[in-house]
């Protein structure tokens, strides 16, 4: 009993403490990887020379900050100028990082990620959940790939540990959507499911 209750307090300490190392690389490390060669990329918060750096390296067209419009946060600001200099495209949406999205902001995230002019690059702040969510949904619209693969996009590779992550949250209810009906994911299907949770016609209801 007393080896279990050891190796169980040695288990715990040792997530806690990978958590925290997790946390601490993200924090200091852009976290910038490729989801669609040419088209889609993701990423935690960039500093100024980060963004030049990628938007130049990329040829980034359009930048989607998942964060929220922070008008008076100073790395908004800086992000903002970045944008002023470079004349692209720029779009914010305000996501949670846990939990559920509400069904309109899930509209509002597909809109942008299938109309905004590419490459695209989706940031949040860590580039883990929330830019999880919507480098998940661009596999969605523009490739055939099992939703098995597309779920990689908000796992722990990424930062993305918790089971409340968004990615994985919203992700599940479109899967146990996809169950019920006997259908494979697509962005048709995607498109159906979104305009049923808009509707209130399935069990997947958003309350965020």
């Amino acid at each position: 009993m007393k080896k279990f209750l050891k190796f169980t307090s040695y288990s715990v300490i040792t997530v806690i403490v990978l958590c925290f190392v997790n946390s601490i690389i993200l924090y200091l490390y852009p976290n910038f990887h490729t989801v669609l060669s040419n088209k889609i990329y993701r990423s935690g918060q960039l500093n100024t020379a980060q963004f030049e750096h990628y938007i130049d390296k990329y040829h980034i067209k359009s930048i989607l900050n998942l964060r929220g419009k922070r008008s008076t946060r100073s790395w908004y600001q800086a992000e903002m100028r970045v944008i002023a200099a470079t004349h692209i495209q720029h779009y914010d949406a305000a996501l949670p990082a846990k939990g559920l999205v509400s069904a309109e902001k899930m509209q509002i995230l597909t809109k942008i990620i299938a109309n905004a002019p590419k490459p695209l690059l989706i940031h949040c702040w860590r580039g883990a959940d929330r830019a999880g969510l919507g480098s998940a949904v661009a596999l969605i619209l523009f490739t055939k790939q099992p939703l098995t693969k597309i779920k990689r996009q908000v796992s722990w590779k990424y930062g993305a540990i918790a089971f409340s992550s968004v990615g994985k949250v919203e992700l599940s209810y479109y899967q146990h959507w996809l169950q019920q009906r006997d259908l494979t994911s697509s962005a048709e299907n995607f498109s159906r499911w979104l305009q049923q949770i808009q509707a209130g016609k399935t069990t997947d209801i958003k309350s965020t």
